[in-house]
């Protein structure tokens, strides 16, 4: 099964993409926006899924918005 999100918020820099799931990683654009939280709910998502045998990825690009897709298997 995958499952993608995708927003249509100011998008990410290539280097914060790479980053979006590290523990503690917020983006430059979230203190501007007034976006609350610690950094660890992406780390989080990503250890449960991969516990099932999944993979969690993200795309998007700066002015762009964000996808974030997962894929578990379905048996």
């Amino acid at each position: 099964m995958v499952v993608s999100v995708q927003d249509n918020g100011p998008g990410l820099e290539p280097e914060e993409l790479a980053q979006a799931f590290d523990p503690f990683f917020r983006a430059a654009s979230t203190e501007s926006l007034g976006v609350a939280g610690r950094g660890l709910g992406l780390t989080i998502a990503k250890a449960v899924i991969e516990q099932h045998g999944g993979h969690i990825w993200a795309s998007g690009a700066p002015g762009e918005g964000c996808a974030f897709s997962f894929k578990i298997p379905c048996e």
